[in-house]
């Protein structure tokens, strides 16, 4: 069945900025969250079931909508389409919760949470944090000690020496990279995940030195650690992730949201648990629960959810682990989701 999107004609549009901040390790600036009613959404139905797939399908209504940001609410260019925001007000107006479960920190969250007029809790940095912003109040946050996230780095730069890293400890990102010049393939993904544009320096390391000296990442892992980032080619990244899982094991693990960054956060921490959390904090139960996503950081929750609907534009592995492939990011595929299973149920 094929369905033509909204259509709006009003020629409007709301642009909220997020900052102009560079970010260290991409010099990628802030981005804006732009509602524009005078742009076509494109594209339409394209639902696509997987017949193979032998999970059984949720029949009870949608409930609690478990939303990822980057390419998956927010477009290419890092906009929101004004048919998205309006469908997630109409779900609100409807009583139901709109959750926003990213890798991203909640202070590079909160403008688009704010924009859309939300009052529900934040799942951040993969699931390592739950927040509520209302109530300016952390409610789960699982952490790594440091002497691990040490270990984490130290494994890292053995590999490649010179690799970007940075670390997230008690709601400020750091780094010892700097960069003098952007790099053309950064980010803005990227730039939210290390930190929404704002990262503290310390003092950059030789590069072939791993003795730790004074001003090292290694003088701010007093505190436990949220999770620890590498910024890299997808060979360099891939290197280093096979050699952690061989030193670490299970008691680490990784994400990607986009292949030139890799998120290392304690074993166990995943979207789908901290997603469990939250639905249970709401009394909604699983089978209740819709999640869109488009990377393997989305897979865990697309799969506990009662129905998990992938972008188009998703990684292959993860239109897989869905139940059902809506249209790309650019395509309003999020309004259009929402309006096939949470408005119409």
């Amino acid at each position: 069945m094929e369905e033509r999107p909204v259509r709006l004609g009003v020629r409007q549009s709301i642009v909220f900025v997020t900052g102009v901040s560079v970010c260290a390790i991409c010099h990628c600036h802030g981005c804006a969250v732009v509602w524009d009613e005078s742009e076509e959404d494109r594209g339409y139905m394209s639902w696509k079931h997987d017949k193979d797939d032998d999970r059984p399908l949720s029949a009870a209504p949608v409930d609690l909508v478990a939303i990822d940001l980057d390419g998956t609410l927010l477009r290419s260019d890092g906009s929101i389409c004004f048919s998205a925001a309006q469908a997630i007000l109409e779900a609100v107006e409807k009583g139901v919760k709109i959750v926003l479960c990213s890798g991203r920190a909640p202070r590079s969250m909160m403008k688009i949470y704010d924009a859309l007029g939300l009052k529900t809790v934040l799942i951040a940095h993969n699931g390592a944090l739950v927040f509520d912003p209302i109530l300016n109040t952390t409610l789960e946050h699982e952490t790594m000690p440091g002497a691990l996230a040490r270990q984490v780095i130290e494994v890292a730069r053995s590999v490649e020496p010179t690799v970007a890293a940075a670390v997230e400890v008690n709601g400020h990102c750091y780094t010892d990279t700097v960069r003098k010049k952007p790099k053309a393939a950064a980010t803005m993904a990227t730039s939210y995940a290390l930190g929404g544009g704002v990262v503290d320096h310390v003092a950059p390391p030789p590069a072939a030195d791993m003795q730790h000296p004074a001003g090292s990442l290694f003088d701010v892992l007093d505190l436990p650690v949220t999770k620890v980032m590498f910024v890299g080619t997808s060979d360099v990244l891939g290197g280093i992730q096979m050699s952690l899982q061989a030193k670490l094991a299970d008691k680490v693990g990784f994400s990607f949201s986009d292949l030139r960054l890799l998120q290392v956060v304690r074993g166990g921490v995943d979207k789908a648990t901290a997603l469990e959390k939250v639905a249970a904090r709401y009394g909604v139960p699983r089978q209740g629960v819709m999640a869109i996503g488009d990377a393997p950081n989305d897979m865990g929750m697309l799969g506990w959810a009662g129905l998990g609907v992938a972008m188009q534009n998703a990684w292959e592995e993860v239109r897989r682990a869905a139940h059902f492939v809506c249209p790309t990011n650019d395509d309003a595929g999020v309004a259009q989701a929402l309006r096939k299973y949470a408005l119409t149920r």
